[in-house]
C-alpha cells in the first residue's frame, strides 16, 4: 500500500515537473517568436511598433507594445506661430498578458493564450482616462489570441457595445467583433468581422447607420502575395436634419455598398476580379444609383508583386523619414522595377461592366486594355511601348446627363473667372445662360468631330487602339 502511494506520488511529481518544464520552454519559445515578429515588421515608416518590458515568469508573462503613428511631413504650426492643435504623432500603448501552455488557462492545449488591452494614449491620455471612467468595459481586454502548437494564431477581437449621452446628443453603438485564423505552416489567413449599428440623435438631427461586415479567406501563393476571396458590405446610412428657423427637413440616405473580390495564382501569374455594387444615394429628393462596376486584372507577374511587397517593407524598415516627398523618391526605383516586371507578363485590364443610374440618365460602358510584353521590352522607348498596347472601349450616356455635366463644369469656370475679374460682374442667371450655351456648343463640337454619335436620346462612342493607331467610331484619329 505504502509502496503504491510512493509510486503514485512519484508519478504525480514527474507529471508536475514535466508540465512545469514544458511551460517554461513554451515561455522561452513564445518570447522569442513575439520579439521576432515585432523586430521583423516593427517599422513601416509612418507606423512603428516596439516591444518593451517583457517580464517572463514560469506560468505567465507580461509585456507592452508601443505603436506610434507619425503623420507624413508633420503638422505645421498655425499662422500665429502657435503649435497646431493636431499632433505630429500619436502613440498607443498596448499591454499583453500571456499564459504559457501546454495548458494555458481558458484555451485548452496550446502554446499560449494572449490577452491585449489599451493602457495609454498620447496625446489625449486625460480624455482616454475619462472614457475609461464613462465606459468601464474599455478596461477589459479587447483582443484574445491563442497560439497553437502548429504555430497558428487564432484571434478574436471584441469591442463591447456603448450607449451614452453627451450634452443633448444620444449615442448608441452595437460594438465590433472580428475573428481570424493565421496559419504560418499552411500559409493561410481567414476571418470575418462585423461593425454593428450606430445611432446618434440630437434635437436637430438624427443619424442611423446599420453597420458593416466582411469576410476573407486567403492563402500566400508567393512571399507576401495573398490570393483568395474576400467581401465587404457597407449597410445603409440615413441622416435627417431640420432647420431650426424654417423647420424644413433635409434627408440623406446611403443605401449601401457591396464589394466582392477573388484572386488566384498559378505560381507565376496572378489573376484578380472585383465587383462593386452601389445600391444608391438619395439626397435633396433625388436618387443616384444603383451602380455596378466589374473589373478584371489578368496576367500580373507574381514574382514581381512579391518582390515589390518585400522592397516596400525594406524601404520602410530602413527609412527614418515621414516626408512624403522623400518617401516618394525612395519608392521611385521600386515602382520602376514593378512596372518593368509587370510588362513581362502580358498584363490586361478589363472593365467588364460600368453601369450607373442618375436622375438625368444612365451611363454604360466597358474597357479592355492589353499589353503585349516580354523581357525584351524597354521602358526607355515610348514609341515601341505604344506599339505593344491594345485597347478598346464602348461608352453610352444619356445626352441630358452629358449636358448637365458640361453645364456644371462651364458654370464653375465662369464663376471663377468672374471672381478673378476676367469676366464682367454678371448675375448668376446670366452666367447660367452662358454655361448652357457653352455646353451645347461643346456637345455639337464633339458630334462634328465624330468623337461621339447620337443614338436616340444617348451619345455613344466606340474606340480602339492597335499598333499605334487610334480609331474612333470607325474613323482614324491622329494621336497628336
Amino acid at each position: 500500500m505504502k509502496r503504491n502511494l510512493v509510486i503514485a506520488l512519484a508519478f504525480v511529481l514527474f507529471c508536475l515537473v514535466g508540465w512545469a518544464g514544458a511551460t517554461y520552454v513554451n515561455g522561452i519559445r513564445l518570447e522569442k517568436n513575439f520579439s521576432g515578429l515585432v523586430e521583423k515588421y516593427g517599422n513601416l515608416g509612418i507606423l512603428s511598433v516596439k516591444l518593451e518590458d517583457y517580464q517572463r515568469g514560469l506560468l505567465t508573462a507580461k509585456t507592452r507594445t508601443v505603436v506610434e503613428l507619425k503623420f507624413p511631413g508633420g503638422v505645421p504650426n498655425s499662422p500665429a506661430g502657435e503649435p497646431a492643435e493636431l499632433p505630429d504623432k500619436v502613440q498607443i500603448v498596448f499591454e499583453h498578458f500571456l499564459s504559457h501552455g501546454p495548458l494555458s488557462f481558458g484555451s485548452g492545449l496550446a502554446l499560449a493564450r494572449i490577452e491585449t488591452r489599451i493602457v495609454s494614449v498620447s496625446p489625449g491620455q486625460a480624455q482616454f482616462e475619462q472614457a475609461l471612467q464613462r465606459f468601464p468595459q474599455l478596461k477589459e481586454p479587447f483582443l484574445v489570441s491563442r497560439v497553437t502548437y502548429s504555430g497558428a494564431l487564432e484571434s478574436r477581437m471584441d469591442v463591447q457595445a456603448i450607449e451614452t449621452q453627451i450634452d443633448t446628443a444620444q449615442l448608441k453603438w452595437g460594438g465590433f467583433t472580428a475573428e481570424s485564423v493565421f496559419s504560418p505552416r499552411n500559409k493561410t489567413l481567414a476571418g470575418a468581422f462585423e461593425l454593428r449599428a450606430f445611432t446618434a440623435r440630437t434635437p436637430e438631427a438624427a443619424l442611423a447607420w446599420d453597420g458593416a461586415n466582411g469576410h476573407f479567406d486567403l492563402a500566400e501563393a508567393l512571399p507576401l502575395v495573398y490570393v483568395g476571396k474576400n467581401a465587404f458590405k457597407l449597410s445603409a446610412c440615413r441622416v435627417s436634419m431640420s432647420n431650426p428657423e424654417t423647420g424644413e427637413q433635409n434627408n440623406f440616405e446611403l443605401k449601401g455598398l457591396d464589394v466582392r473580390s477573388s484572386s488566384s495564382c498559378d505560381g507565376k501569374l496572378v489573376q484578380m476580379e472585383q465587383a462593386m455594387t452601389f445600391a444608391g444615394l438619395t439626397m435633396d429628393g433625388q436618387t443616384y444609383g444603383p451602380g455596378v462596376l466589374e473589373i478584371e486584372l489578368r496576367n500580373l507577374d507574381g514574382e514581381g508583386l512579391s518582390t515589390y511587397q518585400q522592397q516596400i517593407l525594406e524601404v520602410f524598415g530602413k527609412s527614418d523619414t515621414t516626408s512624403l516627398d522623400q518617401l516618394a523618391l525612395q519608392f521611385l526605383p521600386v515602382y520602376s522595377q514593378l512596372l518593368a516586371k509587370m510588362a513581362e507578363g502580358n498584363p490586361q485590364l478589363n472593365i467588364r461592366r460600368l453601369h450607373f443610374v442618375a436622375p438625368q440618365g444612365e451611363i454604360d460602358g466597358q474597357l479592355l486594355v492589353s499589353f503585349n510584353g516580354g523581357k525584351e521590352v524597354s521602358q526607355d522607348d515610348p514609341a515601341a511601348l505604344m506599339q505593344r498596347v491594345e485597347a478598346s472601349t464602348e461608352l453610352a450616356i444619356h445626352e441630358r446627363l452629358v449636358q448637365l455635366i458640361a453645364i456644371n463644369s462651364a458654370e464653375g469656370q465662369l464663376k471663377r473667372a468672374r471672381e478673378t475679374g476676367n469676366l464682367p460682374q454678371l448675375s448668376d442667371a446670366e452666367l447660367a445662360g452662358m454655361a448652357r450655351q457653352q455646353a451645347s456648343a461643346q456637345v455639337e463640337a464633339l458630334l462634328a468631330q465624330n468623337l461621339v454619335v447620337r443614338d436616340g436620346d444617348k451619345l455613344k462612342t466606340t474606340a480602339s487602339f492597335r499598333q499605334g493607331e487610334l480609331v474612333v467610331n470607325g474613323q482614324n484619329m491622329p494621336l497628336f
